[in-house]
């Protein structure tokens, strides 16, 4: 497995992943109506945006992507063929070290209270703690940097 910084470039290999996750599915159409699209994404890349992703064998497999001015995590989204795999974790401990470097003691980030769905409980194995609803009802997260 690899990981790196996403480039313009992977742009449609994050797209196709995170249209292809069997929990939290959405579509193309969902994206654009929430104003997601390949080009809102290659601007965010050019300016607060940024994430990484993990390669298997040349393949987009996995990836994360936050909004430094925010300190927002965005997404993070692993095909289901290579999940269970540590890629998920991964990919949150480089988003948010990123975010601990840019100056963020608090981040934060949206999921679905669904209790059928896993990410919830993947987000609070990770360390992050329950901190309201949004307008939406989706469940804020925040994760507070430890300083030693």
């Amino acid at each position: 497995m690899i990981y790196r910084e996403i480039e313009s470039k992977d742009i449609q290999d994050l797209f196709e992943v995170r249209l292809s996750t069997d929990e939290n599915q959405v579509t193309s159409e969902y994206l654009a109506e929430i104003g997601i699209t390949p080009r809102s994404i290659a601007e965010g890349l050019a300016g607060p945006l940024k994430g990484w992703l993990c390669e298997a064998s040349g393949k987009v497999v996995g990836f994360s992507l936050g909004n430094r001015e925010t300190g927002e995590m965005m997404v993070v989204a692993v095909l289901p063929e290579y999940e269970k795999k540590g890629i998920g974790k991964k990919l949150m401990e480089l988003i948010q070290n990123w975010f601990w470097s840019c100056g963020h003691d608090e981040i934060w980030l949206l999921a679905t209270p669904d209790p059928k769905l896993r990410a919830s409980g993947f987000y609070k194995t990770l360390g992050w703690k329950e901190a309201g609803a949004s307008d939406a009802g989706d469940q804020i997260l925040k994760l507070c940097r430890t300083k030693f």
